[in-house]
């Protein structure tokens, strides 16, 4: 058998499998899904295993020693947050910040000022005022464990708040050529 995709619904086969003796592949990211026996088997990685690679990547590969995260205030953006976490200080890195939204948000100004901690200053040239925008955080990657038309918006926020120079990560959720789409020059060199 190959699947199910739910957790729920690959718990309850799991359960089944393993009394008929039937081999399955399970398509759940499900932590402990294989433990039901045997006959279960899974072609999908779990959170925890995403956000331990990612980490792993992010410290010794690209030489990150800073990030922040900004996550969907969920369950998906809650573990990946924690798992994330914990790799990457286990690694002697440090998470400048943790700042959460509520999924379906539209609009991350209140959070990235937070998490960045923009400053901002105001001119006027004649009649026309400019704001410039300053981080006075500044770490050297942003993970964002969402969705690829989440990320797409909060992208050219960074920019726009004067957050330059900063590595996005992101889990299996950015996964699709709509990213780059939707997300243009903003999500360039995104992990």
């Amino acid at each position: 058998i190959i699947g199910p995709l739910t957790s729920a619904e690959a718990t309850e086969a799991g359960v089944i499998i393993q009394s008929r003796g039937i081999p399955a592949i399970m398509l759940s990211q499900k932590e402990g899904i294989t433990q039901s026996g045997d006959y279960a088997f899974r072609n999908f990685l779990t959170p925890k295993a995403q956000a331990e690679r990612l980490a792993e990547y992010a410290a010794k590969t690209l030489g990150l020693k800073t990030a922040a995260v900004l996550a969907p205030d969920n369950a998906y953006g809650k573990e990946l947050t924690s798992w994330f976490a914990k790799a990457f200080t286990e690694r002697g890195r440090l998470v400048s910040g943790e700042m959460s939204y509520e999924p379906g948000k539209k609009d991350f100004a209140k959070e990235l000022v937070s998490l960045f901690g923009i400053k901002s200053e105001e001119k006027k040239e004649g009649r026309r005022r400019i704001v410039t925008y300053t981080p006075s955080i500044t770490p050297e990657a942003l993970f964002i464990p969402d969705y690829y038309g989440t990320i797409s918006q909060i992208a050219p926020y960074l920019a726009f708040y004067g957050i330059k120079d900063i590595q996005l990560l992101g889990a299996s959720g950015w996964n699709s050529p709509k990213l780059v789409e939707l997300g243009n020059e903003y999500v360039e060199g995104a992990v």
